[in-house]
């Protein structure tokens, strides 16, 4: 049976600083075993839409957390893939 794995990714809000910012993390779930991960940027609470899972406006900033986001999920996505065309 193959089994996928779930990414979602969210604003860890019990690390926010002062200035309102609080980063940004992926996480991984497959067969109930978790992993999370810093993706390097921080963000505000009214920059980020949780439903959405993506960062909002059109700012730059904005739009490099959005494609970073795209590029972790379709690297992790296209790891899975190899991992069960080998079978592993």
């Amino acid at each position: 049976m193959i089994t996928r794995v779930n990414i979602s990714f969210f604003r860890y809000h019990s690390k926010e600083t002062e200035t309102g910012e609080a980063p940004l993390y992926c996480r991984l779930w497959h067969e109930n075993k978790r992993k999370i991960f810093s993706i390097g940027f921080k963000i505000t609470r009214n920059k980020w839409n949780q439903n959405k899972q993506m960062a909002t406006g059109k700012s730059e900033m904005a739009q490099r957390i959005n494609t970073q986001m795209e590029i972790i999920k379709n690297k992790l996505v296209e790891i899975e893939t190899r991992l069960i065309i080998e079978g592993s």
